[in-house]
């Protein structure tokens, strides 16, 4: 539905319609399965159906920043190469037009126009298979040029079955989607996750106090970032968010203060969660229990997640694992074999788990748990000695892992990292591995070391 005008709604019926016209009008212009179709465009009701038109032909994606320059789209339509184009501003018209005159630039309404009788009628949609590509996010390029990640149906569809799992989406929920849907959060986590939840997603093409907070009474879900919580609590007003049943943050650490005063002033305990363009979400706070600020929580149903080669004071390069993260980069084979060995995949965050409770400066004993987590008190035991049967805090729910981006964490002194580490209530370290399974230490590590070098 659309944000702005709540009257406006695509139901499940009218968004097969559309989407199976955008889907044949995209043919027309020589799209098929497998080519890329590079997609610029603020979030609306057209320009969602093209996107989905073009998945359901079995076409793959490629989202890109409605205000990206002229050389990245240069860049990214040279790399991608697509067949056709969605976009929703002149100058990006004639960007693409200028670099690939072959390429079909369509706006998003023009797929919605009824076909020219004469035209091929036989489109097969929904024909994709799961390990068939569906999208190409492509990466920031701080280390480097960007490069796409390569997500197939599989992967997406492993993206928002966790959610729907973890935070119990229901087909009555109701979520406020003003976030882009060129990254991952607003496309891979809110409109995919409210489609395949088979719920609601009131749409807003950009992000405003006033119009979420009154959004916020027919709602039940809101997805932000960082930015967006600093404005809401500029207005005085976020206390009308206390209504929705869940509040998440992501895409960067939400400061501890906000999180606090969110929670004391305005009676919102939000949730924050870890992902990458790369693997999707993968770790979460829970939905039920303790959220704790500067924490990111537990692995995601499906995912493993643990701290490799970690320091003294436990810090190390979390690794994760699970079915949503991408098939590896768009032509760039090298870097896709140094993603990480054995399905592990280097995040170049660097993470520290908390926390094992000690006593008398000795960890406590336990034993491995029946369900296959194995707990290891970092300070005590190495990565290279990862086996059950050592020793782990005495509550689970005492365990999280704690995520900063891996360029913020260099520039932290360890005094610093240990203060941070403290305001989160975390005292030593301690590592998780959920769905455990036999790691080989030095090919992990190797293969982090040959990453970074290509990066």
């Amino acid at each position: 539905m659309d944000g702005r005008d709540p009257a406006v709604i695509l139901r499940a019926g009218a968004l097969a319609e559309r989407t199976a016209l955008a889907a044949a009008n995209l043919a027309d212009r020589g799209v098929g399965p497998g080519h890329r179709v590079l997609w610029s465009c603020a979030a609306s009701m057209d320009s969602i159906v093209g996107l989905l038109g073009a998945l359901r032909l079995g076409a793959v994606l490629v989202p890109v920043n409605p205000s990206s320059t002229q050389s990245e789209l240069a860049y990214l339509q040279r790399d991608a190469r697509p067949s056709a184009a969605l976009v929703d501003r002149p100058a990006t018209r004639e960007c693409l037009e200028e670099v690939d005159p072959g390429c079909a630039v369509s706006s998003p309404a023009d797929l919605l126009v009824p076909r020219r009788a004469g035209t091929r009628t036989g489109v097969d949609l929904n024909a994709a298979l799961p390990g068939d590509d569906a999208l190409i996010v492509y990466t920031s390029g701080t280390t480097g040029e960007p490069k796409g990640a390569v997500h197939t149906h599989r992967s997406l569809l492993a993206g928002v079955q966790a959610l729907r799992i973890a935070w119990d989406w229901q087909p009555d929920d109701r979520l406020i989607l003003a976030l882009p849907l060129f990254h991952v959060h607003g496309l891979c986590a809110g409109l995919f996750g409210a489609l395949a939840s088979g719920g609601t997603a009131a749409v807003f093409d950009r992000f405003e106090p006033a119009l979420v907070l009154e959004a916020a009474g027919a709602a039940s879900l809101f997805f932000g970032v960082p930015t967006m919580y600093h404005r809401l609590a500029e207005t005085g007003r976020a206390a009308a968010l206390a209504d929705l049943r869940l509040c998440v943050a992501g895409s960067a650490p939400l400061p501890a203060d906000l999180w606090w005063r969110f929670a004391r002033e305005f009676g919102v305990s939000v949730l924050e969660r870890y992902g990458m363009s790369e693997t999707l979400l993968t770790l979460s706070n829970p939905l039920v229990g303790e959220r704790r600020p500067g924490s990111v929580g537990l692995p995601l149903p499906g995912v493993e997640a643990m701290v490799a080669a970690p320091d003294d004071d436990g810090v190390g390069e979390l690794m994760v694992r699970g079915p949503s993260l991408c098939r590896g980069y768009w032509e760039r084979s090298e870097a896709s074999e140094a993603m990480g060995v054995d399905g592990w995949f280097a995040t170049f965050s660097r993470g520290i788990s908390s926390m094992a409770t000690m006593k008398n400066n000795s960890p406590v004993p336990v034993m491995s748990s029946p369900c296959s987590r194995v707990w290891i008190a970092a300070t005590m035991v190495r990565a290279s000695t990862m086996t059950a049967g050592k020793t782990m805090p005495s509550s689970a729910s005492d365990a999280r892992i704690m995520v900063r981006e891996r360029m913020a964490m260099m520039r932290m002194t360890m005094a610093e990292e240990r203060k941070m580490a403290a305001l989160s209530g975390m005292n030593s370290c301690a590592k998780y591995i959920s769905g455990y399974a036999p790691v080989n230490v030095p090919r992990i590590r190797s293969s982090i070391q040959r990453s970074k070098l290509r990066m």
